[in-house]
């Protein structure tokens, strides 16, 4: 098992699609700025990266 990496992924009872500073700022509370800082790179690195479905229409 690649411990450094996502297997799979389980739950989406709550899955939804929505403002996404409303995950973030679940990230911030949870695990404080500077975590949230990793991720918000990571995410905007990857944003720039791939094109979004919605926004190719």
């Amino acid at each position: 098992m690649n411990r450094e990496r996502i297997s799979g992924i389980i739950d989406f009872t709550d899955a939804q699609i929505g403002d996404p500073a409303f995950d973030f700022a679940g990230i911030y509370w949870s695990y404080g700025p500077d975590f949230t800082k990793n991720v918000l790179a990571c995410y905007q690195s990857f944003g720039k990266s791939r094109s979004h479905p919605a926004k190719s229409e």
